[in-house]
């Protein structure tokens, strides 16, 4: 056998004797994503997501000033995705999209967003989680993937928007798929969800949380902007930091720091 398909066998292999724990708990974000109650100051930061906010800085920064939010809230979704989510699950999930979503006919790739959708649709009005082992187990582009950990459901969404802003075509799903696997990509559509969800969340509330980025990022992570939205106008409690958020704020001096580096380096040469 090659290397490349020992590593895919060793791969499918965990992902399985994962899968049978699963399936007893039913539910996969318990692998996939930390306890909630988790002691974030013994999570260590992932220093190659360090690197990676090194590198793309520029891109970061100029994403960050086009759509009008803080380069530190993309930085830390960055650092957020890469040090809390780490397990064979998710190394599967991306190298699964890689080598065999990309392998697949743009035809088959659009019938089956489509036919996703209408069961995402479907979980949402049974009350029903996506999440959920089985479900998620066979719904391979509800995975997240790229620099930003974007769902390639939710990168079509995205994309349906940018096009219009952008005056182009929307991508096809494998156009997006290879888009989000590149950091500018991924950054530009991390920047421009961000700003979507902030002007939701104004438009929704009359509260601007461009400044708060442990919330900013919170709804980035789970998504539930309105739920959030019909909560604060019933309640008026204003969301609060899940553990990515907190991740997040937590990490905030080091995002910062990184950024007036960066602006000094500018500044000398």
């Amino acid at each position: 056998m090659t290397k490349n398909k020992i590593y895919i066998t060793l791969l499918l292999l965990t992902f399985l004797i994962i899968g049978g724990w699963l399936l007893l708990s039913s539910d996969y974000r318990k692998l996939l994503y930390p306890d909630q109650s988790a002691d974030i100051n013994k999570i260590e930061i992932d220093s190659s997501a360090v690197k990676d906010i090194e590198e793309n800085i520029d891109t970061i920064i100029k994403w960050a000033e086009l759509y009008k939010i803080s380069p530190e809230a993309i930085m830390g979704v960055i650092i957020a995705e890469r040090s809390l989510h780490k397990s064979p699950a998710n190394q599967f999930e991306e190298y699964y999209v890689q080598k065999v979503f990309l392998e697949k006919s743009d035809l088959y790739l659009e019938q089956l967003a489509e036919a996703t959708k209408n069961k995402i649709e479907n979980k949402k009005l049974t009350g029903e989680s996506e999440q959920e082992f089985k479900f998620r187990l066979q719904h391979g582009l509800i995975w997240t993937i790229g620099l930003c950990q974007i769902s390639i459901m939710k990168s079509l969404e995205i994309d349906s928007l940018l096009s219009l802003v952008e005056n182009r075509s929307k991508r096809t799903v494998k156009e997006n798929i290879k888009c989000l696997m590149t950091p500018n990509c991924s950054i530009e559509y991390c920047a421009f969800e961000l700003k979507t969800i902030r002007d939701n969340f104004k438009s929704g509330t009359g509260i601007d949380i461009s400044n708060n980025n442990g919330v900013l990022c919170t709804l980035y992570n789970t998504g539930k902007v309105s739920e959030s939205i019909s909560k604060y106008n019933k309640t008026k409690s204003t969301p609060q930091p899940n553990i990515f958020g907190k991740y997040v704020e937590l990490k905030s001096g080091l995002l910062s720091g990184k950024l007036k580096q960066h602006h000094d380096n500018k500044a000398n040469i």
